[in-house]
């Protein structure tokens, strides 16, 4: 049989390929980018809508803001980028965890901005990994910034009631209230501040570091620890500035703070705190410094207001001193005195808060704060934004008041919230979360 010749072999191959080459390619249709924005309304009566938020957050880009509408939202969330969540007021938008499990988690490397909205009603389970139990109401692994933000309800079997932080918080007029560490070795009923942040997450307070959290004008009332430190434990850094400490119990130490690390506690009030060891208000086996600051009305079998050394930057107000080993006292101090608090109330907005009367020896007693520049410098406004007078020692009449509250020519608040706490009913509350 006669044999093709290879050029006519290949001829048919070449057109082949040439065709081949010249079929039309069909690319596929260009992605759009990541939303920037988006709006997320809360599901309605009978919607199952329990994902629709955590969609939201795989859905937006890095940096990109969500704003949630009024309405309930299911808790279990997971953010693991850099994102700022919008709500319509704390008493309008609720991430509510139904006592179901953790409400949410800020992973490592997100920076993450709360904003008028409330995380309730987190519940955590035992479980093997230290993080399992740890922050009922939130787990912070990165950076997170609550402003104006309710915190209430949360229990935690373990650590951390309200918020465990392994990272970097600040909170700004946010109100965490009647949340709970409820093991019997439970520590920080609000907070849980841990001895190390995480690896490589740096702190827009000072760099890398312990974790540290920051509380400007907010209030911690009515929570409660099984072990140590009813509102704060803290093995990292804190710094509380215009902000109150209220109505918390512990079942050992620290009915306020148990600091570990290192505090500052700056024109702030703690209050009405107890603990059936020591250390009523706080109990400092770490750095602790105070600057026009008030501790009153605690309740403990030794240390009544505090326990442990407390280095005075002017301004201290203490109505018992025994238990506490006091670091460069002055007569800018003012000892063994009574405040002359009133019971725990509001204006109907924002945090709580402890008035005086007319007359305190807290009144027109803070110092300035030439007088030490290691510590940050005090706010314009008290806590709940009343300007403050910045006068030396030699004004009286010009000088600031000592705590979270001023005294303004209008008086102390005179119509208390209906559910306002006197000096009775807290003592009898802490006796009896003490109790249980």
């Amino acid at each position: 049989m006669r044999q093709p010749s290879p050029l006519a072999v290949a001829v048919p191959i070449l057109a082949l390929s040439c065709l081949s080459i010249a079929m039309p390619v069909h690319a596929e249709p260009p992605r759009s980018d990541p939303p920037d924005f988006l709006e997320v309304s809360a599901p309605g009566r009978g919607e199952n809508g329990d994902s629709r938020l955590q969609d939201a957050i795989a859905a937006i880009a890095n940096g990109g803001t969500i704003r949630l509408g009024p309405g309930t939202f299911s808790g279990g969330l997971v953010i693991d980028r850099s994102v700022t969540i919008e709500g319509a007021g704390a008493d309008r938008t609720i991430l509510d965890g139904r006592h179901r499990g953790r409400v949410l988690q800020i992973a490592g490397g997100a920076s993450v901005t709360l904003s008028g909205l409330s995380i309730v009603n987190g519940s955590t389970v035992d479980g093997f990994d230290r993080h399992v139990e740890d922050g009922a109401g939130i787990l912070n692994l990165g950076e997170l910034r609550c402003v104006e933000c309710t915190i209430r309800g949360n229990i935690s079997r373990d650590d951390g009631g309200g918020i465990c932080n392994n990272g970097t918080l600040i909170l700004d007029s946010c109100t965490l209230d009647s949340n709970e560490a409820s093991g019997i070795g439970g520590v920080g009923g609000a907070i849980y501040n841990v001895r190390h942040g995480v690896a490589g997450g740096g702190s827009p307070i000072s760099g890398n570091g312990p974790a540290e959290v920051r509380i400007i004008r907010s209030t911690l009332s009515r929570n409660r620890a099984g072990d140590n430190g009813g509102a704060i434990w803290s093995e990292g850094r804190v710094v509380l500035q215009a902000s109150t400490i209220s109505g918390n119990s512990a079942g050992r130490t620290g009915g306020g703070i148990r600091n570990n690390g290192t505090l500052d506690l700056l024109e702030s009030t703690v209050a009405f705190n107890s603990a059936s060891q020591d250390g009523g208000g706080l109990c400092n086996y770490g750095r602790l410094r105070v600057r026009n600051s008030l501790m009153a009305e605690n309740e403990s079998p030794v240390g009544g207001d505090c326990s442990g050394p407390l280095a005075s930057r002017g301004g201290v107000l203490l109505q018992r001193t025994d238990g506490v080993e006091l670091l460069g006292a002055s007569d800018l101090d003012r000892l063994g005195v009574d405040p002359r608090l009133m019971p725990l109330s509001g204006q109907g907005e924002g945090p709580e808060f402890h008035a005086v009367e007319p007359g305190s020896p807290a009144i027109n007693a803070a110092v300035a704060a030439s007088l030490d520049g290691e510590l940050e410098p005090p706010l314009e406004t008290d806590q709940r934004g009343e300007p403050r007078p910045s006068g030396g020692e030699g004004d009286v009449e010009e000088r600031a008041d000592i705590g979270a509250f001023e005294l303004t020519d209008d008086g102390p608040p005179t119509d208390p919230a209906p559910d306002a706490v006197g000096t009775g009913t807290l003592r009898q509350s802490n006796h009896n979360a003490l109790e249980r």
